[in-house]
């Protein structure tokens, strides 16, 4: 979708953007289309409210693009151990 082009070339060149369309429109693909293209170089952050909605787009990135993820809310270990890996 061109929409979604113009959202990763608008962070390629560093702009704030903030993306508000409907469900079903493609905002994670928008959101991680720079990550994919990258040599690991991008870190990409998703803001989602509800918990089972982090892990389950935390488990499609990884099955989908192979993709490293984390999902941090308050359930999330505290200990520096975590925090080192």
């Amino acid at each position: 979708k061109q929409l979604q082009l113009k959202f990763a070339c608008a962070v390629k060149t560093k702009q704030d953007v903030f993306l508000n369309v409907g469900t079903g429109f493609g905002k994670t693909l928008a959101s991680i289309l720079l990550q994919l293209l990258s040599d690991g170089e991008v870190i990409t952050i998703i803001i989602s409210p509800l918990k089972r909605l982090q892990s389950s787009q935390a488990e499609s990135l990884q099955m989908k693009y192979g993709l490293c993820t984390i999902v941090v809310n308050e359930d999330t270990p505290s200990d520096d151990y975590f925090w080192k890996v």
